[in-house]
């Protein structure tokens, strides 16, 4: 905090290696928890959109967690980590609580994992309800893009999502049921963040919302 001209600062745990650039070489890993509670977002996030506009807020109701929409054609409006890459993209888990508020058109999504670059169209490995498909997807890259479907009906209630990114493998489950085991798992020297967001897919067609109460992100 600021006092005055100066910066008054508290650290209750330091310390220091030689010839150490990750914490994993000194067997600290990564581990972060996010409850999307309270007045605002944690300046630690970042925001931003896919392709314009949109807007995100915390939700005033118990349990609401932050809401991610826009009304902008090929928009998701969502959150990051400022390219802060904090996460292995063999050896580590993303767990998340998301929801697909609004069901008003086909182009209508939510999604939550990990990506290299928010805006990016390789190294990533995301969940997805998206209205125009069928069921639930895993969406990943390295070189190219492939899809997963699960066994579950896209729908609007709320739902449990894990992605476990292992050395040649990614595993994904729904509310504690294995959905599938992809092989197309991101580039092994790209470090990766999280991110969540909501909106149109395609053309606009109302302002799609979609919602994360909770966010969970560790390496292995």
């Amino acid at each position: 905090g600021a006092q005055g001209t100066g910066l008054s600062m508290e650290v209750d745990d330091v310390e220091f290696y030689n010839g150490v650039t990750e914490v994993s070489e000194v067997g600290i890993n990564q581990h972060f928890i996010e409850w999307f509670s309270g007045k605002q977002l944690p300046s630690y996030w970042g925001t931003g959109n896919t392709g314009g506009g949109g807007s995100g807020a915390m939700v005033d109701e118990v349990d609401g967690g932050y809401k991610m929409s826009s009304a902008y054609n090929n928009s998701l409006n969502g959150i990051h980590f400022s390219d802060k890459r904090q996460f292995s993209p063999t050896a580590s888990v993303c767990i998340l609580l998301l929801k697909r508020q609004t069901a008003t058109s086909s182009n209508d999504a939510v999604r939550g994992g990990f990506v290299n670059t928010f805006t990016g169209s390789t190294n990533y490995a995301y969940v997805q309800d998206n209205e125009s498909a069928t069921y639930k997807t895993l969406k990943t890259a390295n070189t190219s893009a492939y899809s997963a479907d699960s066994s579950m009906v896209v729908d609007t209630a709320w739902h449990n999502y894990k992605i476990e990114l292992k050395s040649s493998t990614i595993d994904w489950s729904i509310d504690g049921v294995t959905q599938a085991t992809v092989s197309n798992v991101p580039q092994s020297s790209t470090k990766l963040q999280p991110m969540s967001a909501g909106g149109n897919l395609t053309t606009a067609n109302g302002t799609p919302e979609g919602r994360i109460r909770y966010m969970e992100c560790y390496n292995t």
